[in-house]
């Protein structure tokens, strides 16, 4: 199965996150005996949390049935250092968002995505402050949650329009 996990329809890669739909294609295809994979999953600079997309991944190809919270838990710790339970709620919060906006985010125009509003862009950045805030004096954690800050801004940048001054 060649598989993808990167959005490619897009000329810049919007805040998403996807990970409960890798899991579930993951048992689909132990269940119907897939042997091997490909995915591509390019773009790490600028696509929301591409490296525990990855990482996470990997973990699932060896256990179709882990545990997305065990796993999840484990690599903020790790990943984001003392940001990461800022950096979780991001994350659950962004798939949720997703999850309800229920489009395909690959024919989706970035003006068109319902969850890009106001209180997204607030909720986000206040996630990401408060990470930063905790993190602070870790060069490698805040480095690693400055990467999140980009996707965000990209957005925010090319929707800045609906918003006006004050985001």
């Amino acid at each position: 199965v060649w598989d993808y996990w990167v959005i490619y329809s897009n000329p810049f890669n919007i805040p998403y996150l996807n990970v409960r739909h890798i899991q579930e294609d993951l048992r689909f295809y132990r269940v119907h005996n897939v042997k091997n994979i490909f995915v591509e999953c390019e773009f790490p600079e600028d696509t929301s949390f591409s490296h525990f997309k990855q990482w996470f991944g990997y973990k699932l190809m060896i256990d179709p049935d882990a545990s997305y919270s065990e796993l999840a838990d484990r690599f903020c710790k790790a990943y984001y250092g003392k940001g990461a339970i800022p950096m979780r709620k991001y994350m659950d919060y962004l798939q949720d968002r997703e999850d309800a906006a229920d489009v395909l985010l690959a024919k989706t125009g970035i003006m068109a995505v319902p969850y890009l509003d106001r209180e997204f862009f607030t909720k986000v950045n206040a996630f990401l402050d408060e990470a930063e805030s905790l993190a602070a004096g870790d060069v490698s954690s805040l480095e690693h949650i400055g990467y999140e800050r980009i996707p965000v801004d990209i957005a925010l940048l090319h929707l800045r329009s609906n918003f006006g001054t004050d985001i």
